[in-house]
């Protein structure tokens, strides 16, 4: 008897930090996030994050970037500059973060859903 009840007890504990940690980080899907695209620093596009997987080409002179916006964030997937860094930095998904590629002057803002947070202070 004193198994299934320590056994309980560990298992009411796993839920709510999983609860904790879920609030914490903002839930499974933020609702209302757009990504804002700016090319050579002109807005030109915003879109509302979708419930499914699309692609966007993004052309300019000097190239282009493949995007890819989902419930997962939005992220480059592939990029004809030569550092790939944008391709890199992975899908981002917080009001706040910001996807660039220099070369092509490529900016993508993530924005709605909940104010964004700290990810660290430095001095």
């Amino acid at each position: 008897m004193g198994d299934i009840i320590i056994i309980g007890v560990a298992v009411l504990l796993a839920l709510s930090l999983w609860a904790a940690f879920s609030i914490w980080r903002g839930g499974s899907g933020e609702q209302g996030l757009s990504a804002r695209i700016y090319i050579d620093g002109e807005l030109i596009s915003s879109i509302d994050m979708p419930d499914e997987e699309q692609e966007l080409r993004l052309e300019v002179a000097s190239g282009y970037n493949l995007l890819s916006i989902g419930p997962q964030g939005a992220r480059i997937i592939e990029s004809d500059c030569r550092n790939q860094d944008c391709v890199h930095i992975g899908p981002q998904s917080r009001p706040g973060s910001v996807i660039a590629c220099l070369p092509h002057r490529l900016l993508i803002l993530i924005d709605g859903g909940k104010e964004a947070e700290l990810d660290a202070i430095t001095r």
